[in-house]
């Protein structure tokens, strides 16, 4: 499914022509070929492009400079996508875990407590 992405992506591009057996051309799948410019990006992942931009230079996302402009390998950044879903489902998990039931929840007497600063 995201090879035919791929291709649709890449067919811009007059060396990387889709072909029958689901490659881009050179042997290697168009998945393994389609590398995006920061707009190209922020289109695909539909966020804005400053965040993409502080999300590469901290390091955050896979990317990497060619001429001082980021670029991305959407076989990096798709396996990415999938590690944040994994990590975002193991913090609800923990969450709700970590959650007391409704029965546990300790009653206020009403008093305040002032903390000094």
């Amino acid at each position: 499914m995201l090879g035919a992405v791929s291709c649709k992506v890449l067919q811009e591009l007059p060396q990387a022509r889709p072909r029958d057996d689901g490659t881009c051309g050179g042997g290697m799948t168009a998945r393994q070929q389609a590398i995006f410019t920061l707009d190209e990006l922020a289109a695909y992942l539909k966020v804005g492009k400053r965040t993409l931009y502080r999300l590469a230079s901290h390091g955050e996302i896979p990317a990497f400079k060619v001429g001082g402009t980021w670029r991305f390998r959407q076989s990096e950044i798709d396996r990415w996508i999938n590690d944040q879903i994994q990590a975002g489902r193991k913090k609800e998990v923990i969450r709700t875990d970590e959650q007391p039931k409704s029965a546990e929840h300790s009653v206020s007497s009403g008093r305040t407590v002032r903390r000094r600063r």
